[in-house]
């Protein structure tokens, strides 16, 4: 056998090897993308940002349940403090409903003048910029995070480059 051909075998069995452990990585890499969710908040790290409640002035239960949607139904309950203001979170069937302590008036949607002040508590830095999303694309390819469109991602400026 020529030398030239030992060379081209002992390439092709060197190069199998690392081509073969960079699919390997790239399968496994894969599966990570396919399980791995939609980034969230912990409850316990969403809680420790949220200010502390003020008990005076809350409604009691039964006003809350008289002003309810779906004929006071109310499937569970929370109370937590949004943005300086108390709000009621429950749901009633497949809903969840969000009132204010305060005159019990449903919360409107976020605004985008609102996100700021929320991001504030979260990351006190001033915010460089921001992207909207409007639709899917490759990096949020699933039809189940449409409800969240628009998605805003801000940038931060700091040392961190937080995003």
């Amino acid at each position: 056998m020529a030398a030239w051909t030992k060379g081209v075998l002992t390439l092709h069995r060197v190069l199998g090897v690392v081509l073969s452990l960079l699919f390997v990585m790239w399968f496994a890499s894969g599966f990570v993308m396919i399980y791995h969710d939609f980034p969230r908040i912990s409850e316990t790290k969403r809680l420790h940002h949220l200010p502390p409640l003020v008990e005076q002035g809350l409604p009691s239960m039964e006003e809350v349940a008289a002003h309810w949607p779906d004929s006071g139904r109310i499937a569970s309950l929370k109370l937590e403090n949004h943005v300086g203001k108390p709000l009621f979170e429950g749901t009633s069937g497949e809903r969840t409903i969000k009132l204010y302590a305060e005159g019990l008036t449903e919360m409107p949607p976020y605004s985008e003048a609102q996100i700021p002040e929320i991001l504030v508590d979260w990351a006190p830095y001033p915010i460089l910029k921001v992207d909207t999303l409007h639709a899917l694309d490759q990096w949020i390819p699933f039809q189940s995070r449409k409800a969240y469109l628009p998605i805003y991602k801000y940038y931060f400026a700091d040392e961190m480059e937080h995003q």
